[in-house]
Formats: C-alpha cells, structure tokens, sequence
C-alpha cells in the first residue's frame, strides 16, 4: 500500500500541474516510502525542488503551506546522510519549530520534530519530545499519533541508544494498544535477542515471520534477513541445530553474509549423527 501511494504521488508530480499544497502532500507521501527502501538520490531530488516552489510563493501561501511543507522538508536529513553530503542547513530545525508554534495541535509536527533531532543526535533532546508528543496524543485520544511516537521512540532505545530493555517496553506498550504488525513483533525479538532471552526471541520471531508479507519481503529484505538470523542463531544456541539450517538458509536468500554462511556450515556439520565408537573403528 504504501509502495501503491508512493508511486501515484511521484506521477502526479511529474505529470500534473499540482497547486503547491498538493505538491507538497505529495511530495511528502513520496519520500517517505522513498527514503524507506533507500532512493535516496529521488528524496533529495524532491525536497529541492519543494524548496524552490516553496521560496517563489507569497507570504500568504508559504503560511498555508508551511506544515506539510516543514514536514516533508525534515526528510532531506536521512536521504542526504546516506548520500554522504548532508549538510548544516538539513539539520536546522528553525522551520519546523516556526510551523509548530502556529500549529501547535498538528501532532505530525511534532513527529516531525523528533525525527530531525535524532538525525541531529540530539537523543536526549529527542526523548523528551517523544514524551511531549505520547502525552499530547493521550490527550488529544489520537491513537495514531500515540502508536507512531511508541514505535519511533521505541526505534531511538533500540538503535541508537543501545537499550533494548527501554525498548521492548515501548514495543510491548504499542501491542497493549491493540496494535500488531511484522515491526511490532520483528523488533520485540531483536530486543529479546539482544538481551539473550532466547525462548523469548523465538517465541516473537515466530510471531514476525506469520506477519511477513510480500510487500515486507520486496521493499525490507534486510530485516526479513536478519529475523531468520536471529531464529537460527537461537535455534543454534539451544543445540537444535536441524531447526537451526531452514532458518538460516532463509536468512541467506535474502541477505548472503559470510558470518551468517559460516554459521550455517557450522549448524550442519553439527546436525550430521555422531558415529559411535565401533562405527569410528570400521571408517
């Protein structure tokens, strides 16, 4: 679905004479699938030439614009870093902050916002938000908002401040919502993972690969990769080493790494039946 939105926004762009609001939703639909499945060159390409639409309207019109255009302005950051030429101005936060302050109710700026300052590696800085932002989603009963901040802050415990324990609180917070996908159960196995709980990552492995989609295996192959991984490599640990080999070949169809390969050598040369002492006598 995502992929489906993505592409109809980049040919009405291309296609169509849009009015600048429209532009810039689809603008902003577009790049985020984009900068999801790693185009970045088309991000950048995109925001820069929001940016020049942007700058030729009247004051009037950019104050009309000015929300989806802060948010869809904030994507740059990711797309330019992975590019290698991220640059001072991707990481100012002067006009998402401005667009906050003159709507101060518009929940996917403060999304927003916090997604620029963990690109900004202001972590702390980004936490708090993240609290601002769970809290105003409460109250304003708006689950959407509520289960994104839990999902992202989630993400920042996970990756970035190495605490899978906060993490997986998040993680679980967001299923107690009612709320159940392949990410959902995907990064509770990764904490449990990391925490070497292994009955527990197993148990959410399972649950993720039931959630897997085709849409998940076409635009996320790394993260369908590195769960079989995870599933083998826990497998392995608790010596099942036949369970052990599916799962990694899986892990390998989609992302072939050496250590991975390595561990599978290792899992079937294990799995082979141990010869018994007459039978070593007559080999």
């Amino acid at each position: 679905m995502h992929q489906e939105a993505a592409e109809s926004s980049l040919v009405l762009m291309q296609e169509y004479d849009l009015d600048p609001a429209l532009f810039f939703h689809c603008a902003e639909t577009a790049s985020s699938y984009l900068n999801r499945v790693g185009r970045s060159e088309e991000v950048v390409e995109i925001v820069e030439a929001a940016d020049a639409i942007f700058q030729s309207l009247s004051d009037t019109e950019q104050r009309d614009c000015l929300p989806i255009y802060a948010k869809l302005s904030v994507l740059k950051a990711p797309a330019a870093s992975r590019l290698g030429n991220l640059q001072p101005s991707d990481l100012d936060d002067g006009l998402i902050k401005q667009a906050q302050q003159e709507n101060p109710e518009d929940l996917g700026l403060l999304a927003a916002h916090c997604k620029l300052l963990v690109d900004k590696q202001a972590y702390a800085d980004a936490l708090m938000l993240y609290g601002t932002l769970l809290h105003k989603a409460a109250e304003a009963e708006n689950m959407w908002a509520y289960r994104n901040a839990l999902s992202m802050r989630g993400h920042l415990h996970l990756y970035f401040l190495n605490d899978p324990a906060q993490a997986l609180q998040d993680y679980e917070a967001l299923e107690r919502t009612g709320y159940l996908d392949f990410y959902t159960c995907y990064y509770q196995a990764n904490c449990h993972y990391l925490l070497k709980n292994v009955q527990a990552t197993l148990a959410d492995g399972q649950r993720a690969v039931e959630q897997i989609t085709a849409a998940i295996t076409r635009d996320d192959q790394l993260s369908v990769a590195q769960l079989h991984m995870m599933l083998a490599n826990s497998h392995f640990d608790l010596g099942n080493y036949a369970a052990a080999i599916p799962a990694y070949e899986a892990s390998l169809f989609h992302d072939d790494r050496d250590d991975v390969r390595e561990n599978y050598v290792l899992a079937q040369k294990l799995a082979q039946p141990k010869k018994g002492w007459f039978s070593k006598l007559l080999s």
